[in-house]
């Protein structure tokens, strides 16, 4: 069976279910792209030249046993790429390995980039293989570039889910209704026309309102959400420290004073807190550092 076949394939399976890959696009409401490839008005993107989709492809297997050896020194080895249906299997999920009853998800990213980050652009598919498989918590892995390797547990969040869910349902009756439809199989209507057929929720973006609970601690984005109860005050006092900063050989003092007041508003359960472009973040000795975000 040729490559072309097999993606002609998959699109075909992908045209009546939701996939861990839609995730992000309909957390985010950025469902138009996602849309026309169900309804076969536009071909999915060819990854097959884009360096860090093969790079992540070549190099699961050696993550995988990478991060077996980290969690327990034992003989017990990954099954790899287990499929979960739900929801008359219409919900479908395929993760990366099973381990010990654990599902994982890996990921091969670039060497700027941090475990918080890609934690909070891959939360809605975490959330999704959760959601399908049934299970309370996923572990999440990542390689930075050829530098260094993390993980965590990420656990499920059940709020998020309930929407996120009801989206799900919105699309699976789209996709219903597309076959008795005409006006959707316009192959020269644009954008525009297209997004007005498609669920109000598009314009929000759910993935912006959360904070990551981890076995690590809660990964807190006061950029996005200032409603916790430290949020006020240390949404003022960084922006303060980066002032500081940027005037540091005038204000030394002053910037170490501020630096200490936000360290003493993070919440004891929190990984990292971020807000004004600033990180508070909590290492393995259970120190918090500061710096400013690139």
């Amino acid at each position: 069976m040729n490559n072309e076949y097999k993606e002609g394939e998959r699109q075909l399976y992908y045209s009546t279910r939701i996939g861990s890959s839609d995730a992000i696009s309909i957390a985010t409401g950025k469902i138009t792209n996602m849309m026309k490839e169900k309804f076969f008005l536009k071909d999915p993107d060819d990854l097959s030249a884009v360096l860090p989709v093969q790079l992540g492809i070549l190099t699961e297997s050696f993550h995988l046993e990478w991060l077996r050896k980290k969690l327990a020194p034992t003989d017990e080895v990954m099954t790899e790429q287990v499929h979960f249906k739900s929801s008359q299997g219409r919900l479908v999920s395929t993760v990366d390995a099973v381990y010990s009853g654990h599902i994982v998800e890996v990921k091969h990213t670039n060497e700027r980039n941090t475990l918080d980050k890609a934690m909070a652009y891959y939360y809605p598919q975490l959330q999704h293989h959760m959601m399908v498989s049934g299970k309370e918590e996923i572990i999440f892995s990542c390689i930075f570039g050829n530098a260094s390797h993390d993980y965590c547990t990420v656990y499920r969040d059940s709020a998020f889910i309930e929407t996120y869910l009801d989206r799900c349902k919105d699309i699976l009756d789209l996709i219903e209704n597309f076959q008795t439809d005409d006006w959707f199989k316009q192959e020269m209507m644009d954008d525009e026309e297209f997004s007005r057929a498609l669920p109000v929720w598009t314009k929000d973006n759910i993935n912006k309102k959360l904070k990551i609970a981890t076995d690590k601690g809660v990964i807190y984005n006061l950029d996005e959400r200032k409603d916790e109860a430290f949020g006020n005050e240390f949404n003022n006092l960084s922006y303060d420290y980066k002032v500081e900063h940027q005037t540091a050989k005038e204000s030394e003092d002053r910037r170490k004073q501020t630096a200490e007041a936000l360290k003493e508003l993070v919440p004891d359960d929190a990984k990292s807190v971020t807000c004004n472009g600033v990180v508070v973040s909590r290492n393995k000795r259970n120190d918090l550092s500061i710096r400013l975000k690139g």
